[in-house]
């Protein structure tokens, strides 16, 4: 760290920024752009400003009151600092390029007939289909099951709507949206 005088020291806030504060010890201090103040504590000025302004810091200069710049001293004490010796690395030798393996023979290409394109059906006899549900068959019993309520507000029965895919406009009204919900369950949804 940088010997301090036991001079009092004055802080000056040079930054861009017309007006900055802080406080030390519940103490604030307010500093105008070009403001210099002596009454900061040294030792708040050792601890936080110095190291600051050591590490490239540009907000604040600190004087002595002898008028010696200590902020640019650091500034100079850190640029001081011995720069290590360049090391020089001996470039290695090239290795020899290995031989490029040989590609692979491309496969044949499959003749694609269009029974292979046609999607696959599984058949449905008509024992195990069940009797299918109309939309006034849905009850309201089966519409609070699925979370749906004549309760809910027209934004949460879109949402609700939304949420399972079931397309709605901005002008669906609450009877449209619970018309929707029970055309949607009697379909078999959820």
């Amino acid at each position: 760290m940088l010997e301090v005088s036991p001079v009092a020291l004055t802080l000056k806030y040079v930054e861009a920024r017309s007006y900055t504060e802080f406080a030390v010890k519940g103490v604030r201090y307010g500093f105008g752009r070009g403001r210099e103040r002596d009454d900061v504590p040294d030792w708040w000025i050792e601890e936080m400003i110095l190291p600051n302004i050591a590490n490239g810091g540009t907000m604040w200069e600190v004087i002595d009151t002898k008028g010696k710049d200590i902020g640019k001293a650091a500034i100079k004490a850190l640029e001081a600092k011995p720069k290590p010796e360049p090391v020089v690395v001996e470039p290695e030798p090239e290795p020899e390029p290995e031989p490029e393996p040989e590609p692979e023979p491309e496969p044949e290409p499959a003749i694609v007939t269009s029974d292979d394109l046609q999607p696959e059906v599984p058949e449905v006899t008509a024992e195990s289909e069940e009797p299918a549900m109309s939309a006034s068959d849905v009850t309201d019993d089966i519409l609070m099951d699925a979370g749906f309520s004549a309760g809910m507000t027209r934004a949460q029965m879109q949402n609700w709507c939304g949420s399972r895919g079931i397309a709605t406009i901005n002008t669906d009204t609450k009877a449209s949206l619970t018309g929707k919900a029970r055309q949607y369950l009697a379909e078999g949804g959820e």
